[in-house]
C-alpha cells in the first residue's frame, strides 16, 4: 500500500460531491495530474467549500482513478471522522492533495521486560514487554498486549529494534536466535549463534545479547509485532530482565501507508 502525493496538485470540483457517505464519485473541473491509481494505493485529498459557505473540510481518499479522466472513486470521511463529518461539497469547491495530520504523526514505543521469563528449550518463546519507557502517537499509539506483543493502530512501515539477554551460566556454543514476527509469521531473524565461551557469565551478568532489527509493514487494527527468543541449549534459560538496557524492544513509525 502506498499513500501518494503530487506537487502542485489542486483544483476545483466540477460537480457536487454529495452529503452521503455513499456518494463516492468525485468529479474534477479539470483533469488532475494523477497517474492511474488503484487498490491498495490511494491519494489523500482535502476538500473544502471555502470561508462563508456551509461546506466544511473533509478528507477523502481517491482510491480508484484512471489517468486523464475527470472522475474517480473516493472513500468518504477517511480521517478524523469525529471532527470532519461527511459534508456536501458544491461544484467549485477546492480540492488539494496535501499532507494531513497522519503524515506528521510521531508514533514510537520503547520498553523492556521487567518480570522474570524463561525461554523453553527447543522452541521459540514470545517475549512480551511489560514495562514502557515511553510511547507517542496519541490515538495512533502502539498498544501493548501480553498475548500478542505490540498492536498496530496506524498502517505503515515501522523500524523495529529488539534484543534479549540470557541470565545463566551456560556451556560453550549453546544456540539461541532472535526473531521478529508480524501477526504470527516470522518477518525477519537477527542474531543466530552460540554462546561466547564455555564458562559463561554468572547469573544476572548477561554478557551475551541477541538482537534483531529491520523494517516491518503493519496494517492498523490487524497486525501486531511479536519478539521471540529461540533456545536450543538443552534446558530452560532465564532471560536477563529488570533493566531497560537488557531485554528490550523499540518501534518507530517511519512512513504512513
Amino acid at each position: 500500500m502506498a499513500r501518494l502525493f503530487y506537487n502542485n496538485a489542486s483544483g476545483q470540483l466540477g460537480a457536487t460531491l454529495g452529503s452521503s457517505i455513499g456518494n463516492t464519485t468525485i468529479t474534477f473541473a479539470t483533469v488532475p495530474p494523477f497517474a492511474t491509481v488503484g487498490s491498495p494505493d490511494y491519494i489523500p485529498l482535502m476538500v473544502y467549500g471555502g470561508l462563508g459557505t456551509i461546506y466544511g473540510f473533509e478528507i477523502v481518499y481517491l482510491t480508484a482513478y484512471t489517468a486523464g479522466n475527470l472522475t474517480g472513486t473516493v472513500l468518504r470521511q477517511a480521517e478524523d471522522s469525529g471532527n470532519w463529518l461527511v459534508s456536501p461539497h458544491a461544484a467549485g469547491s477546492t480540492w488539494a492533495n496535501v499532507p494531513t495530520i497522519l503524515d506528521k504523526t510521531q508514533v514510537s514505543w520503547r520498553g523492556y521486560r521487567n518480570a522474570a521469563l524463561n525461554l523453553a528449550n527447543g522452541t521459540a518463546t514470545l517475549i512480551p514487554m511489560d514495562t514502557a519507557n515511553w510511547t507517542t502517537g496519541g490515538a495512533y499509539a502502539l498498544t501493548i498486549s501480553a498475548t500478542q506483543g505490540l498492536e498496530c493502530n496506524l498502517t505503515g512501515w515501522y523500524q523495529v529494534n529488539a534484543a534479549f539477554g540470557i541470565s545463566k551460566a551456560y556451556a560453550l556454543d549453546e544456540r539461541y536466535f532472535a526473531s521478529i514476527q508480524v501477526s504470527g509469521s516470522e518477518w525477519l531473524r537477527g542474531d543466530d549463534r552460540g554462546t561466547e565461551d564455555a564458562t559463561g557469565p554468572a547469573a544476572g551478568n548477561n554478557n551475551d545479547i541477541w538482537t534483531a532489527s529491520g523494517l516491518v509493514y503493519m496494517v492498523a487494527g490487524v497486525d501486531y509485532i511479536g519478539f521471540y527468543g529461540y533456545n536450543n541449549s538443552g534446558s530452560s534459560s532465564a532471560l536477563a530482565v529488570g533493566q531497560p538496557f537488557l531485554t528490550r524492544l523499540d518501534v518507530t513509525l517511519m512512513e504512513v501507508a
